[in-house]
């Protein structure tokens, strides 16, 4: 009996709850943030369950989710800042004031790779995750050469768009 895309979606996020929290952590830095983050994400991906593609990815997808979904709580933290300076211990207060040197357009950058096309963004997000080339191919089936290709695509264009911005 064939699962529904439900099932399916809802056992991937059982499946790789701890990977995904291993992820949101990543990003955050931070236990709390990590778990809302996570939370977060999972709920937005019950909810848009009718489009997921069953032909796998399922990690890459959820990821892909949640670095949208952390990039934009970024995004709108910097245009409407809500810190408390005074609880700040000293150890995050180094890392936030080179956080903030950083002059790096997140919500720009999203956009800009939601804008290239599918066969540049899945291998680009999967090598984006940590996936190695080899990995890549064996789960896409295509070619190694294939995959390099479309990496280095996808990496020239963002270049390009980054630069006329």
């Amino acid at each position: 009996m064939e699962k529904s895309r439900k099932n399916i979606v809802s056992e991937g996020l059982v499946k790789y709850n701890k990977q995904l929290l291993g992820f949101a952590i990543s990003l955050t830095h931070n236990m709390e943030e990590a778990k809302d983050l996570t939370q977060e994400t999972a709920l937005h991906i019950l909810n848009k369950t009718h489009v997921y593609e069953e032909r796998g990815y399922f990690l890459a997808w959820a990821k892909r989710i949640m670095i949208y979904k952390f990039m934009n709580k970024r995004e709108n933290e910097s245009k409407h800042p809500t810190i408390d300076y005074d609880d700040i211990p000293a150890s995050e207060a180094v890392y936030s004031v080179a956080e903030s040197d950083c002059n790096i357009d997140y919500g720009n950058i999203s956009r800009l790779v939601a804008t290239l096309p599918p066969s540049q963004t899945t291998p680009f997000m999967l090598v984006a995750d940590g996936y190695s080339y080899k990995e890549i191919a064996s789960e896409t089936g295509a070619t190694l050469s294939s995959v390099k290709n479309c990496i280095h695509a996808a990496r020239v264009t963002l270049r390009r768009r980054l630069s006329q911005a």
